[in-house]
């Protein structure tokens, strides 16, 4: 039983990155199309949410560094949509429609503001 939820796991991943690729097909050549490749390849699939395999922060969130020492921070589930849906704009963030910090499903991310954000957290009951 549990070889058979890997294998589905592995296909759920191995397909994800497949239309990954085929979805950003000009940014296959750039680091952050490689490094999302490898985090999608590497999420754990919960439900229909792919959680990023790194150790999240103390706020849930994974975060890695693209071209070393000083290179440029990112929150994996930000790196996977600016991948596949282009730069989000500078005022915005990239939500989650899942309320799950973890998950890099490019499905569950959406574009928005702060306040969106903050009204998402208050409807959902994640306010404290």
């Amino acid at each position: 039983m549990a070889d058979q939820a890997l294998d589905e796991s592995h296909v759920a991943t191995t397909t994800a990155s497949s239309r990954l690729l085929k979805v950003c097909q000009h940014y296959t050549g750039s680091l952050e199309a490689i490094h999302a490749r490898r985090l999608i390849n590497s999420a754990i699939v919960v439900g229909d949410c792919w959680e990023c395999h790194l150790v999240p922060n103390a706020k849930g969130y994974s975060n890695l560094q693209i071209g070393g020492r000083n290179g440029v921070k990112w929150r994996a589930h930000k790196l996977v949509y600016e991948v596949v849906n282009g730069p989000a704009s500078p005022m915005n963030i990239v939500r989650h429609t899942c309320d799950n910090r973890r998950c890099i499903n490019p499905k569950h991310l959406i574009e928005g503001t702060y306040g969106q954000n903050t009204q998402d957290m208050m409807e959902r009951g994640r306010h404290k």
